[in-house]
């Protein structure tokens, strides 16, 4: 069954519809395997552990905003805020920033 919302929205976007999931982005769940934490985001920073090869941000709309190779940090200072995904080593994560 699905469960469509006009009225509660969700948590920081009320008023949108969306299909019985806590997050209208529709990417949950998601985060990079292994034991640490491969990125760290601070300070308008993305900070990078090791070895991350190709990296893509995508804002909430789907368009790559961004591709770097190998980055040890990106920082987000001219980017508008927002809902980001950050494609790396084949794992995605979402974060606000």
């Amino acid at each position: 069954m699905n469960v469509i919302d006009y009225v509660g929205g969700t948590e920081g976007y009320p008023g949108l519809p969306y299909e019985g999931v806590d997050d209208p982005t529709g990417v949950q769940g998601i985060s990079a395997d292994g034991k640490q934490e491969m990125f760290t985001i601070t300070s308008g920073k993305i900070l990078f552990n090791g070895n991350c090869g190709r990296v893509v941000l995508y804002n909430a709309q789907g368009a790559a905003v961004r591709s770097l190779d190998n980055p040890a940090v990106i920082d987000l200072a001219d980017m508008p805020h927002g809902v980001y995904v950050v494609n790396f080593n084949g794992t995605s994560t979402k974060f606000v920033h």
